[in-house]
């Protein structure tokens, strides 16, 4: 797939639009891996951290260890429940779906 980039100046230098067409002959033909759509589906790869999280966890569970989930939503009244008169401080620092009660505590 080699060229000589002289021969194909000179030749645009005397009709750009012929040499712009033949533009394809030059490249060729590109092979089935290398064209779009692929026709094979390719499997990805995990991430290194999150295999590793898996393996620590399936050892975790070969040893015996219980597993438990925390939740990721919490409710604001649980927290007033836990933390009494201070929270408002951690809710300060929370992430939150709305707005907060009150937006200068903390």
């Amino acid at each position: 797939m080699r060229f000589d980039p002289a021969e194909i100046r000179a030749a645009a230098s005397k009709d750009f639009d012929s040499v712009w067409q033949q533009g394809v002959d030059y490249l060729g033909k590109p092979s089935s891996n290398h064209r779009y759509p692929r026709r094979t589906c390719q499997y990805g790869t995990p991430h290194p951290v999150f295999d590793t999280i898996h393996q620590l966890r399936e050892a975790y569970l070969r040893l015996g260890f219980d597993e438990a989930m925390n939740q990721v939503i919490v409710d604001a009244g649980d927290v007033y429940k836990q933390f009494g008169s201070e929270a408002l401080a951690v809710l300060d620092r929370c992430f939150y779906l709305a707005g907060l009660p009150r937006p200068d505590a903390g």
